[in-house]
């Protein structure tokens, strides 16, 4: 949330009404343009995949040092999401 740009941070009820009543000096293409930012299925697909190669990284480290495991996890040469047509 971006104060005065997509919506409004409060401390309370009273403030929460009155931000709804402000909400017409928002300007929707900027509403909008925080959401593409944060929230486009491209995005939250590549931050995804961001935090399982985290996952499957720390996982690696913790396995015992047998060849198969080391083969089951192997994942070095992938370091970037893939492209999205």
């Amino acid at each position: 949330m971006d104060h005065g740009i997509s919506g409004f941070v409060v401390d309370g009820e009273v403030d929460a009404i009155e931000a709804i009543r402000r909400l017409g000096e928002l300007d929707r293409r900027m509403v909008r343009a925080q959401f593409d930012k944060r929230f486009t299925a491209r995005r939250m697909a590549e931050e995804y995949v961001q935090h399982y190669l985290t996952l499957v990284r720390t996982h690696a480290r913790l396995m015992p040092h047998s060849d198969e495991r080391r083969d089951q996890v192997r994942i070095d040469s992938y370091d970037e999401p893939p492209a999205v047509a």
